[in-house]
């Protein structure tokens, strides 16, 4: 069984009012991507007979989601507290967008 990967293919960073910007382009290797189309919620709520059943089926994908979103974070080594968005751009081919604080504006703030 093939293991969860994905290669960067570029990336690139600016900086704008005390934050780092870095926006990777990454394409998921087909492990990658299965994980991420089964982490997606593709039911409505009319396939659950309760409300009770329909906010714990979206409970759950949203946690898987939120799983996968930290493999590839984990991955990149990002650890800050920031931000981040990671969307699918086309097929296996996702951007992910990162971040964060300068060190002295953290320091100011704090």
């Amino acid at each position: 069984m093939e293991k969860f990967d994905f290669e960067v293919v570029t990336e690139g960073s600016f900086e704008d009012a005390g934050y780092t910007i870095s926006t990777i382009v990454i394409r998921l290797n087909p492990a990658a991507m299965n994980a991420y189309i089964m982490s997606l919620n593709m039911n409505y709520r009319e396939c659950y007979e309760t409300e009770e059943e329909w906010e714990k089926h979206k409970a759950l994908k949203a946690a898987e989601h939120k799983a996968w979103e930290r493999k590839i974070l984990d991955r990149l080594q990002f650890t800050g507290d920031t931000g981040y968005a990671i969307k699918q751009t086309v097929s296996e081919i996702f951007t992910v967008a990162l971040f964060e604080q300068h060190q002295q504006e953290k320091r100011e703030q704090g």
